[in-house]
């Protein structure tokens, strides 16, 4: 039995779930669920903004973008997504473990997505909700390298 459906048949006697066991579950789902499916979104929406720059590469000349465009240029943007894109799904598909690569290619999607997060809302001025993905994105990095090499002695829970 996983860890994740040991914590589900803890609750009390009329079924409901205790503090204790949605603490459990909160954190078997953070420690063994499969980081994957978010390391493919993540992959997509820097896939995404690769294609929005090069498409239309006036983009970070719009506000609130403007901040972005005046920290690098577009197609320095539309590589270092692009890169990452193409890091993670060479570390998605590639069966070899290379744990200091994973470590790497995660450290610098983190660093991109808080930097581009970061950027929209200093230039609006205060935390605006259109940015409420790119935290979640933020937060959806940080989780995949927070997990990268667990047991695998480079990262512990």
């Amino acid at each position: 039995m996983s860890p994740l459906n040991e914590r589900r048949t803890d609750s009390d006697r009329r079924g409901k779930p205790t503090n204790t066991c949605i603490r459990g579950i909160s954190r078997s789902i953070f420690w063994h669920a499969d980081t994957t499916t978010i390391r493919v979104l993540l992959a997509l929406a820097s896939l995404g903004w690769t294609l929005t720059i090069i498409c239309k590469p006036d983009i970070l000349t719009v506000y609130p973008y403007q901040i972005i465009g005046s920290i690098a240029p577009g197609w320095l943007w539309a590589l270092l997504f692009s890169l990452y894109c193409g890091g993670v799904f060479w570390r998605i598909f590639d069966r070899t473990p290379r744990v200091g690569w994973a470590l790497a290619i995660n450290a610098f999607g983190l660093a991109l997505w808080l930097t581009i997060t970061i950027c929209i809302n200093v230039k609006a001025g205060a935390f605006i909700p259109g940015s409420a993905l790119e935290v979640v994105t933020c937060l959806f990095a940080a989780w995949a390298l927070i997990r990268t090499g667990l047991g695998q002695d480079v990262v512990t829970p």
